[in-house]
C-alpha cells in the first residue's frame, strides 16, 4: 500500500500544483488531460475507501479537545485569513490568486 499511497501522492500534485502552474504559463488551451490522469484520479478513488477507516475512527473516538481555548483560537485564526484572502481576491485582480487558493 505504500507505493500505491505515493502514487496517488504524487497523482494529487501533478494535478492541482504542477498542472496549475503550467496552465498559468501557456494558457488553458495547450495542456490536454490524458488517460495517465483518468488512471491517477481512480487511484484517487481507492484512497478515498481507505480514508472511510479513519473517518470511522474519528466518528467512535472522542473530540472533547475541540472544545478546547487553543484549538478554538488556532480555528479562529485560520477563518480569518481564509476571510481576508477572499476579500481581497474580490478586490484585487491578480493572476496568483490561483497559487494561493491551492496552499489552503
Amino acid at each position: 500500500w505504500n507505493w500505491l499511497d505515493l502514487a496517488i501522492v504524487l497523482g494529487g500534485v501533478l494535478d492541482q500544483w504542477v498542472m496549475t502552474i503550467v496552465l498559468l504559463v501557456y494558457g488553458s488551451g495547450s495542456v490536454g488531460a490524458g488517460d495517465s490522469l483518468d488512471a491517477i484520479k481512480f487511484l484517487r478513488f481507492l484512497r478515498v475507501l481507505r480514508v472511510l477507516k479513519f473517518v470511522r475512527a474519528l466518528l467512535l473516538g472522542d473530540a472533547k479537545w475541540t472544545e478546547s481555548p487553543p484549538w478554538e483560537i488556532f480555528m479562529s485564526a485560520v477563518i480569518s485569513v481564509n476571510a481576508v484572502v477572499m476579500s481581497l481576491e474580490l478586490d484585487v485582480e491578480w493572476t496568483g490568486w490561483v497559487l494561493v487558493e491551492n496552499a489552503f
